[in-house]
């Protein structure tokens, strides 16, 4: 056999190996799953980004891509026609009567919640209406002006719930639609009496000294359901990928529990948990982020359904979804139980 001769044998046989998916005796790459995800940016996406840069996502096989939202309810289109797969955010009006309307997308696991010791989310008072003795309870919140983040959230069944703390309703608020980050001008300024708040711009206007602390969420509402993450309907009939997502979601948020402490971040993993929201989040600084009250969030990945009750019978109190029982079409469990069945069920922290 001619050198030429011989070479070209070699190239075939080296074809034929690479063809067969093999190569000097290694088994064959599987290509990562594609996953898309839709967040907000904001801190309580903070299992999305541990899962992400702890390597929780890539030992499940997964390739996980983000994209940012100014809302959940954003999300709501792109999930239905499925070119997003899992959405994360605040239940919404828009998200009811989405599903109301046939959109199969599903609420799948916790996120975040106002737990006691955990509350990120606080109803704040002008500071001087509380030292000139105007507002000393719930009962003297009629007629305040009331900042909200918008209309249609579960942040308007949160103020409902403050409100009859004193005896009113939201009804006898003077609500004001502002973002959370224009509450801190809004303070400054003594455009808003009070606000419903969450961190971080809770202690940027602590700090700034224009509002108290009136009350923690959970002081009055513990437990609400304030976000949640869901599945599209596309990405579901992919069971087995949706499983290995949640199970590497479920670790992060076990791996985010353990970095709090005392209502704070906490210790080595405290900073490891601090410098990764830091990097992924639209919050950049760290001394601020070790000051917060972080949010809560099941290490089982478990709703708390009778929040999510409580919001949904309020939405339709206000005739904004007419289906009083559409919890049991929006809501599936299955793959979080699944995955802290596989993972082993934790222990429920903080």
């Amino acid at each position: 056999m001619t050198h030429r001769a011989g070479r070209r044998v070699f190239q075939m046989l080296a074809a034929a190996l690479l063809l067969a998916g093999w190569s000097g005796g290694a088994a064959p790459v599987q290509a990562a799953e594609p996953v898309s995800v839709g967040i907000v940016g904001s801190i309580s996406d903070a299992p999305f980004y541990i899962a992400q840069a702890k390597g929780f996502f890539a030992a499940e096989g997964l390739k996980v891509t983000t994209s940012n939202f100014n809302s959940a309810a954003n999300m709501i289109a792109p999930m239905g026609t499925g070119e997003l797969d899992v959405g994360a955010g605040a239940v919404s009006v828009g998200l009811y009567n989405a599903i109301a309307r046939g959109v199969a997308i599903k609420i799948v696991a916790d996120k975040a919640r106002n737990s006691p010791g955990y509350s990120y989310s606080s109803i704040l008072v002008r500071k001087a209406l509380v030292t000139s003795g105007k507002v000393k309870s719930f009962a003297d919140f009629k007629g305040l002006k009331v900042a909200v983040s918008g209309p249609g959230i579960t942040d308007l069944s949160t103020i409902d719930q403050a409100m009859r703390q004193g005896g009113h309703s939201i009804d006898d608020a003077n609500l004001v639609y502002l973002g959370m980050g224009q509450h801190v001008a809004a303070y400054a300024n003594g455009a808003i009496d009070a606000s419903l708040t969450a961190e971080p711009s809770t202690t940027r206007i602590l700090d700034q000294g224009t509002a108290v602390r009136f009350a923690s969420v959970a002081s009055f509402y513990p437990n609400q359901q304030t976000a949640v993450v869901l599945f599209s309907e596309a990405f579901m009939k992919k069971r087995a990928v949706a499983e290995k997502f949640m199970r590497a979601y479920l670790q992060a948020a076990r791996y985010y529990n353990l970095a709090l402490k005392d209502g704070h971040y906490y210790g080595a993993r405290g900073d490891e948990a601090v410098d990764i929201i830091a990097k992924y989040s639209r919050v950049k600084d760290k001394a601020l982020l070790h000051r917060i009250s972080p949010n809560a969030i099941d290490p089982n990945g478990q709703l708390d359904m009778h929040s999510l009750a409580t919001d949904l019978a309020f939405f339709v109190r206000e005739g904004w979804v007419k289906n009083p029982d559409l919890l049991k079409q929006a809501v599936d469990l299955s793959f979080v139980t699944a995955a802290a069945k596989q993972l082993g069920v934790a222990s429920a922290k903080p």
